[in-house]
């Protein structure tokens, strides 16, 4: 929507209405000024129906303006599209009208330009987004669309009568000679003024540009149609749309044309658009001068529209009005006004959308974007005050604001407003008074030739320190105190006879509290006039005369004074105080000295010692911001009076420490944290300790900023176990296996990783030395423990094994159907490298094997089982499955009591951040093998040459023996007792 009027009549741009040939094509309506709401009329422009166009959506009334009284009228429709067979050019087009408001002339600023390259040309122009008519005739024309939408300004002569130069004039579009780059959207807005040397100047607004917006200033160059860039302004923060709006005011009536740039999407720590004035002088507006800055509300788009609203309080300076159509309540127009000085940066009035009464159809309630539009300067009624139209997208309305007449008040305080003593009870007023008090006198005279009645009833008000937002106040009124609100006073005032004459009155104020004494007590002053407000006409009716509405001047009808205490602090009353700072925190550095918190600690004591060397510190507080992680736990007090500390919020603490703190004392705390609330992902912990004082404090002074490093202490523990812990080895050592069974038994080393905390583990590793050749002289020796798959994980991870050493020889799992082996292709097995020990054991000789690779009896392959994270007290097991190769043990060790077979592991953390002692990083597993019964009572058998050896050496022996005996005459003696029997006891046998 956009608007403007024309005399006693109102222009109202509807973009978005349907009209009789096309639908949502846009129209332009003349609204006479009267009580009626809908007497407004279309104006026909240019209802012609052409075949290669396109006005469907054309929004026709998106930009409307006047060159003033006697002048033109333009209005345009940026999205008027030029159609062809194979084409349509989105390059809008814009209409003067002539003062009976029948259309003049249409202007199409890029027609007839290359448009080969669609929009890297003049494709999509969207000339008439922005325009206006300066008051000697030139239309200015807002293009952002020219090459990628870097856009342009485009200007003619709107009389275009037979001496005019009728050429169009504009600003450079080519990469080369642009001032923007693409998509800068130059002619989003724009205005003229004699910014330069008193000749013209034409800028436009491209709030895209350079990120933050930028706005251009052109001027004609000779004879050149190609402006001549003079300036360019730059936004000061990103995406603001610094630029979007655009107007051009004197504000301090020197003669010199100032600028205001609207920038809003502006934001910053709770604030939400913002306006900046160029105060202009002889020597120009420069790039290098620092802007006048004003901001809105949050979120309100303070700034998005902004226009010249007239002189609206006849003080001799023109007024500034700013639109903020989304601040909450269905939007606000601010007033601001001028001065001598520049922008007075308090508005003169805000009107809220909630303020505009019901009427008819209208309520207030539904009433949105109050201020999205802005038309001013304008007396439409004549009662010589200029008015404000405000428009309201959302909404489908138009706002007429009418100005009434201003009476001039001069309103002055005096009274005991400084060096209250706070230790002194009672005053001049009331010395008997058991609290401190003070008094003052507020006077007002009225002094204007505006026609009033004969008499006029003024509302007094003083209201102490919450107008400014606070919650409490310091002092009461003696005239309020059995009020509800004993901080405010009232009165009315009935002003009869002569009104040049000077009315006072006396307050007087008693002090409730006075542990803030260094700040003045703020007081604010308002006059206002009660009368009936006109009620809201019936259609049909004469508008109401609102020149016997007036209202005060509002820069001296309202006033902010202050009463100043009695202070310790020298001769100028003005306290200069030298806070030193000292902090500390209780936790272990490391070698560069950087304190570094171990998570699981319990508490962590942040130290600090203040120190006042010069005069007094009034309102001595100390802030910590400290992260949301660290729970504010409670304070210690070392030395000093009265110290308290509470959390401010989630991340602050706030801690008095003192009112005042005085000359050369010291206030020294712990302030502890608990750190229980610290997430995974953080690295380090950043704390800011800050002091201020409501004194002058002539040293700057940074904060103090302490980072702690953040080291995550989890307990790591390996533990390994065999299962079963012994196994059995023996029978026929040379089959060659087929299957997996064949190799001999299952045996599972086991290892489980526990994490006692008290953080959570990440990054762990564990390495396996696992044996599974023993040592020979070949490259290969023989295999002990025979890996047949990938070791199982229970937690979260995974092991990474060389598949080359699962399974190698590719053994078949679960036969139907066992096969003996016709016979060994072992090669001939090679002589043991590692002999029996013998060991006394309960006094017995054992034989024992230890095949372990730190010990050199074994090959060991290594492999890495990886863990993403360990939580605490939690635990992950890997279980490494294997054969016992049978026929190695058979060949090897068949004669032995047992043979130990030991794996392996380590565990470790990748990760810098974990810390565990190493201690209990190692374990092994050991697996007992015993030869069966029957192996071990087998002896070896004995060759045969040693057989026919021993026999020959046992006969060799014997016959020695013998020779030995007969010798000796073994074999002729005769045995005692022996005789031979007679002949005839022979026969009797």
């Amino acid at each position: 929507m956009d608007l403007f009027w024309t005399q006693y009549c109102l222009l109202i741009g509807a973009p978005k209405a349907k009209t009789r040939d096309y639908n949502n094509s846009g129209a332009v309506y003349s609204c006479p000024l009267s009580t009626y709401r809908e007497d407004c009329t279309q104006i026909f422009i240019d209802q012609s129906v052409k075949n290669r166009v396109i006005k469907d959506d054309q929004w026709l009334g998106v930009t409307v303006n006047s060159g003033g009284p006697g002048g033109y009228v333009m209005t345009c429709a940026h999205r008027y599209i030029l159609a062809g067979d194979d084409f349509q050019w989105g390059q809008g087009i814009c209409y003067s009208l002539k003062q009976d408001l029948t259309t003049g002339r249409t202007w199409e600023p890029c027609q007839n330009r290359p448009v080969n390259k669609a929009h890297e040309q003049y494709g999509y122009c969207q000339a008439g987004t922005s325009g206006l008519i300066t008051e000697d005739n030139t239309i200015v024309i807002g293009t952002p669309g020219p090459f990628t939408w870097r856009g342009t300004i485009f200007t003619n002569t709107v009389s275009f009568k037979m001496k005019d130069d009728k050429r169009w004039f504009f600003g450079p579009v080519k990469e080369e000679t642009s001032p923007v780059d693409k998509y800068s959207y130059l002619g989003m807005s724009v205005t003229t003024g004699m910014f330069f040397n008193g000749k013209r100047s034409f800028v436009g607004g491209a709030p895209r540009s350079n990120g933050t917006g930028q706005v251009v200033f052109f001027s004609k160059s000779g004879n050149d149609v190609v402006f001549e860039v003079q300036l360019i302004l730059n936004g000061e923060r990103f995406a603001s749309s610094f630029g979007y709006a655009l107007t051009s005011i004197d504000i301090n009536s020197d003669g010199y044309v100032d600028l205001v740039v609207g920038a809003p999407f502006y934001f910053n720590k709770g604030k939400g658009g913002a306006i900046y004035v160029y105060m202009n002088s002889p020597e120009g507006i420069s790039a290098s001068m620092v802007p006048v800055k004003i901001t809105g509300k949050p979120e309100s788009r303070f700034g998005f529209a902004v226009e010249n609203a007239g002189d609206l309080n006849q003080d001799g300076f023109p007024d500034l009005a700013v639109g903020a159509p989304y601040e909450e309540g269905g939007g606000t127009v601010y007033i601001y006004s001028g001065s001598d000085d520049g922008i007075i940066l308090t508005p003169s009035q805000i009107i809220m959308a909630s303020n505009i009464k019901k009427s008819g159809n209208l309520k207030s309630g539904n009433l949105k974007t109050f201020g999205y539009s802005l038309n001013g300067r304008l007396d439409i009624d004549g009662n010589s005050y200029p008015d404000l139209l405000v428009g309201c997208y959302d909404s489908n309305v138009a706002v007429l604001l009418r100005s009434r007449p201003v009476l001039d008040i001069i309103t002055s305080v005096s009274g005991q407003l400084s060096n209250i003593d706070p230790d002194k009870k009672g005053c001049e007023m009331d010395k008997n008074s058991p609290t401190v008090c003070f008094s003052f006198q507020a006077c007002f005279q009225l002094n204007s030739t505006v026609s009033t009645p004969g008499s006029l009833q003024l509302k007094y008000k003083i209201e102490a320190e919450t107008f400014t937002g606070r919650k409490y106040y310091r002092v009461k009124f003696k005239s309020s105190l059995e009020s509800d609100t004993p901080n405010i006073a009232e009165k009315q005032i009935l002003v009869k006879g002569s009104f040049n004459r000077q009315h006072c009155y006396e307050e007087l104020v008693y002090l409730k509290d006075k542990s803030d004494i260094q700040n003045p007590v703020q007081f604010k002053l308002t006059y206002s006039l009660i009368q009936k407000d006109p009620a809201q006409p019936t259609p049909g009716v004469p508008l109401p005369d609102i020149n016997v509405y007036p209202i005060l001047n509002q820069q001296e009808a309202s006033k902010i004074f202050e009463a100043k205490f009695l202070k310790d602090c020298g001769s100028n009353d003005i306290c200069e105080s030298a806070l030193d700072v000292a902090v500390d925190i209780n936790l272990t550095r490391d070698e560069q000295g950087r304190p570094i918190l171990f998570l699981g600690e319990k508490q962590v004591a942040l130290s600090v010692k203040v120190t006042n060397t010069e005069e007094p510190a009034y309102d001595a507080m100390l802030y910590v911001y400290h992260p949301t992680s660290l729970s504010f736990v409670g304070k210690k007090v070392i030395k000093g009076d009265q110290i308290e500390c509470v959390p401010f919020n989630s991340t602050i603490v706030a801690c008095e420490l003192g009112n005042p703190l005085k000359k050369d004392n010291e206030a020294e705390l712990q302030i502890r944290f608990n750190p229980k609330d610290v997430a995974a992902d953080e690295r380090s912990l950043k704390l800011r300790v800050k002091v201020n004082t409501t004194s002058v404090e002539n040293i700057p002074r940074d904060d103090i900023v302490i980072e702690t490093g953040i080291v995550k202490v989890a307990e790591l523990e390996i533990r390994g176990a065999s299962q079963p812990e012994q196994a059995f080895y023996g029978g026929d050592s040379g089959r060659v296996p087929v299957y997996i069974d064949d190799v001999g038994s299952e045996i599972v080393h086991i290892y489980e990783i526990i994490n006692h905390g008290p953080w959570l583990a990440t990054g762990v590793e564990m390495v396996v030395s696992w044996p599974y050749e023993a040592i020979d002289t070949y490259a290969h020796g023989k295999w002990l423990l025979y890996l047949v798959e990938n070791p199982e994980v229970i937690g979260n991870g995974y092991c990474e094994v060389d598949p080359s050493q699962l399974n190698p020889l590719k053994l078949k799992r679960h036969p139907e159907e066992l096969q003996a082996a016709s016979g060994s292709t072992y090669r001939k097995r090679p002589k043991r490298e590692v002999e029996p020990q013998e060991l006394r054991m309960d006094g017995k000789i054992v034989k024992v094997v230890t095949l372990d690779c730190d010990k050199g009896s074994a090959k060991c392959l290594h492999f890495t089982c990886h863990f993403r994270s360990l939580e605490r007290d939690s635990t992950a097991v890997i279980k490494i499955k294997a054969r016992l190769w049978n026929s190695t043990f058979v060949n090897d060790y068949p004669s032995v009591d047992w043979v130990t077979v030991i794996s392996r592991a380590h565990i470790r953390t990748i990760s810098d951040e974990i810390r565990q002692e190493d201690s209990n990083d190692y374990a092994s597993a050991e697996t007992k093998a015993y030869p069966d019964i029957l192996l071990y009572q087998k002896t070896d058998g004995v060759a045969l040459w040693i057989i026919i050896l021993a026999a020959c050496a046992g006969l060799l022996l014997l016959i020695l023996l013998v020779i030995l005996l007969w010798k000796c005459g073994f074999f002729k003696r005769k045995k005692p007792g022996y005789e031979p029997a007679p002949t005839h006891d022979k026969e009797y046998m």
